[in-house]
């Protein structure tokens, strides 16, 4: 499931796609969920609207197929609005979650999900540690007692100002963490930190979502699949160009401890 951009979000960009409004679906038959087939395949989740005289209602969707699911009264009238493009939208979803792995692999974050992580850090005469994922949502850091060569006898330490170590909502961004009394001895493994990560608010940055969209759609023009349906001459050399350089661009970006910031 893509987390940073919708199929929808590329094809707008490609501009290579057909608005289909108020398409009468069908007529319900009888009070149970009956299926209705559209008038084209390939649909744009995202763009789906089923309407019941002037109520949208809820519906299942088979993107893929045109198809369209739900229930209502007998006799009521099924109107839906939808946009369908030239290559199904599983391969388009495809195509989207194959860049958002690259990019949170790239910058080492998590888009729109939290995901929880446990470490085990090596200490070798330094106070300030940091996580492998960044942004850090919540965080709890142990300490190992016992030599590295004995069974690990962890303490729990506690953070904050007068305390064990301190983790401000700056380093959050970053993934650091400052030792400032009760320090751990030198070796392998002695410090563990169980942390959550990701933009789980959903407050991705636009950096990010631009990224994805160009990386995504350069993709796609890439394609055999695309280029069976399409010629590709809304992509001339020169765009092509300007959208590889914006790419370059964005993707230093990404890699800056900044991007919280933007």
């Amino acid at each position: 499931m893509a987390n940073i951009i919708t199929p929808k979000k590329v094809w707008e960009f490609l501009n290579s796609y057909k608005e289909i409004r108020a398409e009468t679906a069908g007529t319900a038959t009888n009070t149970s969920s009956q299926t209705y087939s559209l008038s084209n395949k390939n649909l744009i989740s995202g763009s789906e609207t089923a309407t019941v005289g002037t109520g949208v209602v809820s519906a299942t969707w088979d993107y893929d197929a045109g198809k369209v699911t739900l229930a209502v009264n007998s006799g009521s009238t099924v109107t839906v609005d939808y946009d369908y493009a030239s290559i199904p939208n599983s391969v388009m979803n495809d195509f989207v979650n194959q860049i958002e792995d690259k990019l949170q692999s790239l910058s080492r974050r998590q888009f729109n999900i939290t995901t929880d992580r446990t470490e085990y850090l090596d200490v070798d005469n330094q106070k300030t540690f940091f996580t492998k994922y960044y942004p850090v949502n919540t965080a709890s850091v142990s300490k190992n007692k016992n030599h590295e060569t004995d069974t690990p006898d962890w303490e729990v330490l506690d953070e904050g100002l007068g305390n064990d170590y301190i983790m401000t909502d700056e380093d959050k961004k970053i993934g650091r963490f400052r030792f400032i009394d009760n320090f751990p001895s030198d070796g392998k493994n002695k410090v563990k930190i169980v942390y959550s990560y990701g933009y789980s608010d959903g407050s991705i940055p636009g950096v990010v979502k631009e990224l994805a969209t160009l990386e995504t759609s350069r993709k796609v023009v890439n394609s055999t699949i695309y280029n069976a349906y399409v010629d590709g001459s809304e992509f001339s050399p020169a765009r092509l160009e300007q959208v590889d350089n914006r790419i370059v661009e964005l993707r230093k970006i990404l890699r800056r401890d900044e991007i919280s910031l933007i």
